[in-house]
């Protein structure tokens, strides 16, 4: 039988941003900073980091991807729902929103508070 590879990637907790949300968080017409490509064509990993915070708690230096999304959205890890305080947070694909959890997202010159987005 012949080999078959497959490559296996596995994402910490990450955020997607919108131009909007970039410019809350980090100040007006603020550019993201490639350090470094993904296995996803296109996609890529920023310098810039964001706290992300729940009901009850809070994840700091989590890393933005880019490049900038049409919406805001962040994937955690399931036993991170438990920290944030988050009850019973949607399991969904990137970009699939509605219905998913409310969050609220903390950079060096704002917040944004989103109602929906937390994956």
């Amino acid at each position: 039988m012949p080999e078959t590879k497959m490559i296996v990637n596995l994402s910490n907790r990450h955020v997607h941003i919108s131009k909007e949300d970039l410019e809350a968080l980090f100040g007006q017409g603020y550019q993201l900073t490639k350090t470094k490509d993904l296995v996803q064509p296109g996609q890529f990993a920023c310098a810039e980091t964001v706290t992300i915070k729940g009901p009850k708690g809070s994840f700091e230096n989590v890393r933005i991807l880019g490049p900038e999304r049409k919406e805001t959205q962040c994937e955690i890890l399931a036993s991170d729902q438990f920290k944030l305080g988050i009850p019973a947070c949607p399991v969904r694909e990137s970009g699939q929103l509605d219905g998913s959890a409310p969050f609220e997202i903390v950079g060096p010159k704002g917040s944004v508070h989103k109602k929906q987005g937390l994956i």
